[in-house]
């Protein structure tokens, strides 16, 4: 399937987790306090911040409208990872427009040359973007195999 490649390198996991010990986004639940934090730092363009609040947003609360809201906020200021993000939530929808933009991120993302994760990241999920799982996948019927 689509990797989804999360903010890990920006994530701190820092705080108290009132999440179920269970839940998978336990490690990214951000308190209402640190939320605000978050904004404030995140409004002064801090894209680490931004990387969290999406975090806590899609992975914690399961938000997917305001998860996708910061990692917009995150590509507005450049972050790769967020642009390699935003590219793997939008795919799902598996339209037309949706894949374009999709590939459009993951090209932005590619021009990030000293980062080899990011590098690495957006070379692989623009090959399944375009190619599928097998020949099959989200936007292999809009998109030219490369």
């Amino acid at each position: 399937g689509f990797a989804i490649i999360i903010f890990l390198a920006s994530c701190t996991g820092s705080g108290e987790s009132n999440a179920d010990s269970g839940s998978p986004g336990r490690g990214f639940h951000l308190s209402e306090n640190q939320i605000v934090e978050e904004e404030n730092k995140a409004a002064k363009g801090d894209a680490a911040a931004v990387g969290r609040l999406s975090n806590h947003y899609q992975w914690a609360v399961s938000d997917q409208s305001k998860a996708m809201a910061w990692l917009r906020r995150g590509v507005e200021l450049n972050d790769p990872w967020a642009m390699i993000n935003l590219s793997s939530l939008i795919a799902v929808k598996a339209d037309e427009t949706s894949c374009q933009e999709a590939e459009r991120l993951l090209l932005r993302a590619l021009l990030h040359k000293t980062l080899p994760g990011v590098v690495n990241a957006a070379k692989a999920d623009l090959e399944t973007l375009r190619n599928g799982v097998d020949g099959a996948g989200y936007c292999s019927r809009w998109l030219r195999p490369k």
